[in-house]
């Protein structure tokens, strides 16, 4: 059900030429296990055009993976400074920042499609916020 789903907002988000690409950008310091617990879930929503990891300057460094863009920084600047890096390198239209210990929700399809739904009826956005649960 969760493919079907992901599938689902991957046909109502659009392909490239829609001009509704998304990226991920995800500061990381230190914590390889919530950053490959997000990206496991990044990647199985697939919704995702472009996913930009920044290590600002973990140790031992985060290991390259496949798919994923990786910016190493050689020491901690914070995670703003590593949030402003992997914008730089973002090639969509639309990007989506969460931290390495942030969770995706499964409904975050569902909230693209209505995302979509609205760019269809209004001007683009430029700033969406999603509320934080724990």
């Amino acid at each position: 059900m969760r493919r079907l789903k992901a599938g689902l907002a991957r046909l109502l988000w659009g392909p490239p030429t829609t001009g509704r690409t998304l990226a991920l950008v995800i500061p990381v310091h230190n914590d390889p296990g919530g950053l490959g617990r997000l990206l496991a879930q990044a990647q199985g929503l697939g919704v995702f055009d472009q996913i930009v990891v920044v290590d600002d300057g973990s140790r031992p460094p985060v290991p390259a993976r496949p798919g994923i863009t990786l910016i190493r920084r050689n020491r901690a600047q914070g995670s703003g400074a590593a949030r402003n890096r992997g914008l730089r390198a973002v090639r969509t239209d639309y990007v989506l920042f969460f931290d390495a210990d942030d969770a995706l929700t499964a409904e975050l399809p569902h909230l693209l499609a209505d995302l979509a739904d609205d760019l269809a009826h209004r001007p683009p956005f430029d700033i969406c916020l999603f509320r934080h649960a724990d």
